[in-house]
């Protein structure tokens, strides 16, 4: 048979790890109380739910999920180096997975090899990983996406996946 294979990249740690990370860098107005769970190691102590913990003689911590128009982007390009590019892939991977996992939707974008710039509004675990094979298989090397994209509100969180951290300077944007 022919045709082509596109191996997608690993998960690097938990969900749960890298939302507890993420935390810090998505804001407080963009989160909306959604209930409890118990608490497992690593939640934020901050979020304890102290009459929820009283009433069930366990810890709980608040859950949140994602307000209205959050403004998360993932953007990536991929780097040269066959190992960067490796790192690169599973990150995003990671990312997007984690922010679904957690309830948020984004968008993501990436520049083709044509020059074009391509977005989508990532919404299921499914539309992420049809947007993930076709960024495996047609995006740029690493520096060619122009972050000046007017695609992008102000005041979009831009998570940045890049082997050229550089290109990021003078932006307007709230990048990682």
């Amino acid at each position: 048979p022919t045709g082509s294979v596109v191996i997608l990249p690993r998960l690097i740690g938990s969900y749960h790890a890298v939302m507890h990370v993420l935390t810090r860098f998505l804001a407080e107005a963009d989160r909306e109380y959604s209930g409890n769970s118990p608490y497992r190691t690593g939640d934020d102590r901050r979020f304890i739910n102290w009459k929820m913990t009283a009433r069930k003689d366990e810890v709980y911590v608040r859950d949140f999920t994602a307000s209205a128009g959050s403004g998360v982007v993932l953007l990536s390009d991929l780097p040269r180096d066959p190992d960067q590019r490796d790192t690169s892939a599973d990150t995003l991977f990671t990312l997007g997975s984690a922010l679904l996992a957690s309830g948020r939707d984004f968008t993501f974008s990436w520049a083709g090899k044509d020059g074009r710039s391509f977005c989508s509004v990532i919404r299921s675990e499914s539309s992420f990983r049809s947007a993930l094979c076709d960024f495996l298989t047609h995006s740029v090397d690493s520096g060619a996406y122009k972050l000046c994209n007017p695609l992008f509100p102000p005041d979009s969180r831009i998570m940045y996946i890049t082997g050229t951290p550089s290109c990021t300077e003078g932006n307007q944007h709230s990048i990682i």
